[in-house]
């Protein structure tokens, strides 16, 4: 899997928590997480494709809620939920992004000081966390933030 990061140098440095890399500054709560495709098979992924995004603004959500740093409240909601259709998140509204200078599209949300965005980057899942206000979202491959992890982010069965 690929780290990614926020470019510019006016991003936060990220701490890791296991797969999450995450910051909050003044502007507000920066997070990235990349997750394999379920299926190996594309045919199959795209398939369920928009119930994984969905489900990833969740999860990263609910691992944003194990760590210390401020949710807004519908994020938080969202993210602590359990048994909440994928489409009570509302509609994904398309958008490009920039990955290593180039375009790509991805589906987007807002939660109140938040918005959140997911695509699919070299087989990869992406969901990125990032301050409403930001207008464009630039994500640069990286390398692993050396802090060491918080703890577990793993979600209990």
């Amino acid at each position: 899997m690929t780290d990614l990061w926020f470019a510019g140098a006016d991003r936060p440095e990220p701490t890791r928590d296991n797969s999450v890399l995450y910051a909050q500054d003044l502007h507000g709560l920066w997070a990235v997480l990349a997750c394999s495709a379920v299926f190996p098979e594309v045919r199959e992924e795209s398939d369920h494709l928009l119930s994984h995004y969905g489900a990833n603004v969740e999860g990263l959500g609910y691992l944003l809620s194990t760590v210390p740093v401020s949710l807004s409240p519908a994020l938080e909601l969202w993210g602590t939920a359990r048994d909440v259709p994928a489409a009570d998140i509302g509609v994904g509204v398309p958008v490009l992004i920039m990955i290593d200078g180039v375009s790509q599209l991805a589906l987007s949300w807002v939660f109140e000081s938040s918005r959140a965005y997911a695509t699919t980057f070299q087989g990869d899942h992406v969901t990125v966390i990032a301050p409403a206000h930001v207008a464009l979202i630039e994500l640069a491959q990286t390398e692993a933030p050396t802090t060491p992890p918080r703890g577990s982010l793993l979600a209990s069965p």
